[in-house]
């Protein structure tokens, strides 16, 4: 026979007397120890939604030919729009990575260049130059299976 769990609504209301019979000057700090103990039990206690996980895909087991030569569609970052092989690009090209901001980047597109597939972003970044002033430009990257193949200026 499993014992009888205590009643939520029964603990909280068992609290709260305690903090009522403190002085005002404690009434924030119980306010907030309340707070907690409503979250631990009926907040915390909830399940958690049953949501699946995007599943990891590793592009190195994918033969090259099953998206054609050009692979799969880049992935792109959420909170900047840029490809990840695009970000990692520049990371190891430009001179001042940190000081360098996207302003615009466009949707991959499927372009074909000497009958070879590739990916073709388009991307305005404002970024310091070897003097060390800031300069606007736009920049054409071909990607080939989540790689950067080519930079166009």
């Amino acid at each position: 026979m499993q014992p009888e769990k205590p009643d939520k609504v029964k603990i909280l209301k068992a609290f709260m007397r305690v903090i009522a019979a403190l002085p005002y000057k404690h009434i924030l700090g119980a306010l907030f120890a309340c707070w907690l103990v409503y979250f631990a039990l009926f907040e915390y206690s909830k399940k958690p939604p049953t949501a699946k996980p995007e599943p990891t895909v590793d592009l190195s087991k994918i033969p090259p030919d099953v998206h054609g030569a050009a692979g799969p569609e880049p992935r792109i970052n959420p909170w900047n729009g840029v490809p990840f092989c695009v970000d990692r690009y520049l990371k190891q090209v430009l001179n001042d990575y940190d000081s360098s901001e996207y302003l615009q980047a466009s949707v991959p597109q499927k372009v074909w260049d000497k009958k070879v597939p590739y990916w073709e972003v388009n991307l305005r970044l404002r970024a310091k130059n070897l003097v060390g002033a800031y300069v606007v430009t736009v920049k054409t990257f071909h990607i080939q299976n989540e790689q950067v193949v080519q930079m166009i200026d």
